[in-house]
């Protein structure tokens, strides 16, 4: 995000420089006085283009940042629970108070990508994210839960291929 930030304070800088430049280009062009309110106003418009831009970005990372706590703080609830699940004997069946948490997780995992999709989660999370996915579906169990619930497609579109 700050580089992100760093490059847009450029861009506007530049795109102020480059508007008054042409404004005193076309003045001589065309033989008229130059305006000091003009290049106010120029140097105005690209400062409150660049505080509107800046507060998008603000509004963007405080989003992230409390999706990210609020996730992280449901998946830590899931983790250890989880991980028992997956490290049962092999041939112990499914709970049904097992299946209710793998249920719960894949929610979770849906409202992830929910709101990757719309941009407020960064591909590189999604990405560690579908990791986390994957490594549970090593389980033939979890596994067969997951291919039927993401066929009844009541997870906003969720597919590990996005």
């Amino acid at each position: 995000m700050l580089k992100t930030r760093n490059n847009l304070s450029f861009y506007f800088v530049l795109v102020s420089i480059i508007c008054i430049t042409v404004y005193i280009l076309i003045s001589h062009l065309f033989n008229f006085k130059i305006d000091s309110v003009v290049i106010f106003s120029i140097f105005g418009i690209t400062i409150g283009a660049f505080n509107l831009w800046n507060s998008k970005l603000n509004h963007e990372s405080d989003a992230f940042r409390s999706l990210f706590k609020e996730f992280n703080a449901r998946y830590d609830g899931l983790n250890e629970k989880l991980y028992q699940i997956k490290g049962r004997p092999a041939g112990d069946a499914l709970s049904p108070t097992d299946i209710w948490l793998i249920y719960d997780y894949f929610n979770l995992c849906a409202e992830e990508y929910l709101y990757y999709r719309h941009g407020y989660i960064d591909k590189s999370v999604w990405e560690s994210w579908k990791s986390g996915i994957r490594n549970f579906l090593e389980d033939e169990e979890i596994k067969t839960l997951w291919d039927a619930e993401i066929q009844s497609n009541s997870y906003y579109g969720l597919n590990l291929d996005d």
